[in-house]
């Protein structure tokens, strides 16, 4: 067996308690985060609802709790952590001195020839004895400060945690009001998918933006390259759904059969066209209407 000195884990008095009550405040806030998301997923195209916002708001203020409660049960934790990193140091500064004392009065019993006495064979073992405990207390001084680190941690956390659920409810307060005062009953500031609202003029940098000015100055992504393999016959699809005036579904679909464009490009321009959609002023299908004013102002190769 080895002769190295093994040390077992040094646990602080209480800390098992207090790391027990953190870990069930934790599960409480992952629980309610989960709430939410199935809520999200309830009224994933009503989520500017009245009823969609009364609800979040009833889970953001248990959710605004139980953050208030991990911060707690953290700073509990740590002020136990400090509590004790104090006491280990208060017992370590005073057995410094005991064993200073000791060490200067067998020294004075060696000096005056008495080794091999009972007095300086007992200040021998006082000596030892102090050096031991000197060494456990700096031991658990040292458990005490890394718990310390560590419950200062989770304070942090906590508390970066808290101050985001505070803001995330003041927002959905706000947006519960506005739907409040709305005529339909649906938050203006976001979207029926909970996303923020943007002013046009915000996405563009100008006041007013027509579909043709988008096309000219590149703000549609047409999949660069890929269009040029669509040729001739994509120019005339694109013209026949804009005359036709069909929906955008409709639009897409026509242009793919009559192109014959692969089910990669068609997803693309697909996906290009929803996001105008969701993120600007305009339609799905006015955007796909602006995809097919891009194909008119291209000039490829004979089909």
């Amino acid at each position: 067996m080895a002769n190295g000195k093994i040390r077992a884990t040094i646990a602080l008095d209480g800390d098992r308690e207090y790391k027990q009550a953190l870990r069930e405040c934790k599960k409480e806030t992952q629980e309610l985060k989960g709430e939410l998301s199935t809520l999200s997923a309830e009224y994933r195209d009503n989520e500017n609802s009245i009823e969609a916002l009364t609800k979040k708001n009833e889970l953001l203020t248990e959710k605004q709790k139980a953050y208030k409660a991990q911060l707690e049960a953290a700073l509990d934790g740590l002020k136990n952590a400090k509590t004790q990193y104090n006491e280990y140091g208060d017992r370590i500064e005073a057995l410094s001195k005991e064993l200073e004392e000791a060490k200067k009065k067998q020294d004075d019993l060696k000096a005056a020839g008495l080794e091999s006495s009972d007095a300086y064979k007992e200040q021998e073992r006082n000596v030892e004895e102090l050096q031991k405990e000197l060494d456990q207390y700096s031991d658990k001084q040292e458990a005490a400060r890394k718990a310390v680190n560590s419950w200062q941690k989770e304070v942090t956390t906590a508390n970066k945690e808290l101050n985001n659920c505070d803001k995330e409810l003041a927002e959905n307060d706000k947006y519960l009001d506005e739907a409040k005062r709305s005529a339909d009953g649906c938050a203006t500031s976001i979207d029926k998918y909970g996303n923020e609202v943007k002013e046009a003029a915000e996405d563009t940098g100008k006041l007013s933006v027509s579909l043709g000015d988008m096309v000219k100055n590149k703000i549609i992504d047409l999949a660069g390259d890929a269009l040029v393999e669509l040729g001739r016959k994509a120019i005339d699809a694109a013209k026949y759904v804009i005359e036709v005036g069909s929906s955008f579904e409709s639009q897409m679909s026509k242009v793919q059969a009559i192109s014959g464009a692969s089910a990669t490009e068609m997803s693309k321009l697909t996906e290009k066209a929803e996001e105008m959609g969701r993120t600007t002023k305009f339609t799905a299908e006015e955007a796909g209407q602006g995809l097919t004013l891009r194909y008119t102002t291209y000039s490829g190769p004979a089909a």
